[in-house]
């Protein structure tokens, strides 16, 4: 009998032959699918090709997909590559295939929003074929949209802190959680920080969850106010690390798991183990598309983020 693991190996090695046959431009074949890729040799960062990045989403395609699947997906678009322009893109452009799937939203403003959902490896590369490089899916799913599956600690050090700031606040927040009995997993921005998931079941509404982040924050500042900052300006903040609860926001969204960074060399969002925060050579923007291998041996500690099912306690 051929393991599921061992089918998604067969594809992978077929996707990655079909693209290393192509010149400048072609048709794959992903999920059935006939997808029409183009200036495969360009560069979008320095050194690496788009057909280099469209190899390492069918590489991690395993791994990244669950995090993206049934979610509303916001896009960075840079057609020029990481050195040239760049926009975010909400809405699907009109020249998307007709097979990708799609979710409207209208929001309080009246207008609609088509997203595209990043369902299959079709879609994720089309999406590197468009240029995204950082992709970022909503908390929640289309089933629930309004109830968020993590709550979400975003670290990121100002001009004047170092990592080594934020790496001393992820701990503190880390022991808070702990204190609460909850679990909490960790990753790489891939550019200067860190972000903190913690899984739950969708029971709560965005505004329960982003207040609730919100109070741990400000009890982790309360306790540490020398190292974090309740201020929003950055200049009142001196070398004090900010706890961005305000990511908890419907529409709002950190990059994915795996997903690319507009950086010059690559760099991913890679999850990190807690124990990580001991090295003092840890950085956040250590790994590169280049690293499918450590990304594969990452998620055997991040996966938790889609398993785990817990309630935020109260904190009154």
């Amino acid at each position: 009998m051929t393991s599921h693991a061992g089918v998604i190996k067969k594809h992978t090695a077929e996707l990655l032959e079909q693209l290393d046959a192509l010149g400048e431009r072609g048709t794959v074949q992903a999920d059935g699918r006939d997808l029409s890729v183009t200036h495969l040799d360009k560069q979008l960062f320095e050194g690496i090709t788009k057909r280099d990045l469209l190899r390492y989403l069918v590489n991690v395609s395993d791994i990244m997909l669950p995090y993206l699947q049934h979610r509303p997906i916001n896009a960075h678009v840079f057609p020029d590559g990481v050195g040239g322009r760049s926009f975010w893109r909400k809405d699907v452009p009109d020249y998307a295939p007709d097979w990708l799937q799609t979710w409207k939203r209208t929001g309080d403003d009246g207008k609609t929003t088509q997203y595209v959902l990043c369902n299959d490896v079709a879609t994720l590369l089309w999406l590197g074929n468009a240029a995204v490089i950082d992709i970022h899916p909503w908390h929640s799913r289309v089933d629930a949209i309004d109830q968020p599956d993590w709550a979400v600690f975003d670290l990121d050090p100002t001009s004047s802190a170092s990592f080594d700031d934020v790496k001393e606040a992820a701990t503190l927040i880390r022991k808070a959680l702990e204190h609460l009995k909850l679990e909490s997993f960790l990753k790489a921005s891939g550019q200067t920080g860190l972000q903190i998931y913690v899984p739950m079941s969708r029971s709560l509404d965005y505004d329960a969850v982003r207040d609730w982040v919100a109070s741990v924050g400000r009890a982790v500042s309360d306790a540490s106010p020398e190292l974090v900052s309740w201020e929003w300006e950055v200049g009142r903040r001196r070398k004090k690390i900010r706890i961005d609860y305000t990511q908890n926001v419907i529409g709002k969204t950190l990059v994915a798991p795996y997903s690319p960074r507009p950086t010059t060399n690559a760099t991913i969002s890679m999850p990190v183990a807690w124990d990580d925060l001991d090295d003092d050579g840890l950085r956040p923007d250590a790994w590169t598309v280049q690293d499918v291998a450590d990304a594969h041996k990452a998620d055997t500690f991040f996966a938790g983020v889609l398993s785990t099912k817990q309630r935020l306690p109260s904190l009154s």
